[in-house]
């Protein structure tokens, strides 16, 4: 004999995926938009200092206090568990007026064996980086025109930053053939 039947109601969640990208939307401004999916709860910490900055969901934005190098963390959880991770952000503050004074060139681009850079002013160091921020190789006690050797990287595309002080100037993209 059968009896009666009840409905029971079943909800699935995958596991949280931490994952964001970042723009610098000009200045010192920053807006993070979060790629991952299964989220329930957003933690972000903005400047690594271990302090929860933001619990938006989705996307925030975030005013630096000055240029540098910051950490990004964000921490998403629901009820199958906790991903957390983080991103170095090289805030170089685009509308920075020093900037945009020293500007540089590179050539040839893209490069085989060395790439040249010119400016007005002597830099202290180049960082050549891949496109995820990491630094690849570090030129110290850059001159006014600058020779970089890039025949030892693989081919594709990087990022040259040029660095005086505490100052960090805008990026420029470069091909390595």
């Amino acid at each position: 004999m059968r009896g009666p039947v009840d409905n029971i109601g079943i909800s699935a969640q995958i596991t949280p995926n931490a994952s964001f990208t970042w723009l610098e939307t000009g200045g010192l401004d920053v807006s993070f938009t979060y790629t991952g999916t299964g989220t329930v709860q957003f933690f972000w910490d903005f400047d690594s200092d271990g302090n929860v900055d933001n619990t938006n969901a989705g996307s925030a934005n975030y005013t630096y206090p000055d240029t540098g190098i910051y950490t990004a963390t964000l921490v998403v959880s629901n009820t199958c568990g906790v991903d957390t991770t983080s991103v170095q952000i090289n805030l170089i503050g685009l509308n920075n007026t020093l900037a945009e004074k020293l500007i540089y060139r590179l050539f040839p681009n893209p490069a085989t064996y060395n790439l040249i850079i010119q400016s007005g002013v002597q830099f202290d160091k180049f960082l050549i980086m891949d496109l995820s921020g990491r630094v690849i190789q570090e030129t110290n006690n850059a001159a006014e025109t600058t020779i970089i050797n890039v025949e030892d990287l693989s081919k594709g595309v990087y990022i040259l930053q040029g660095i005086k002080g505490t100052q960090y100037f805008p990026a420029q993209r470069f091909v390595k053939n």
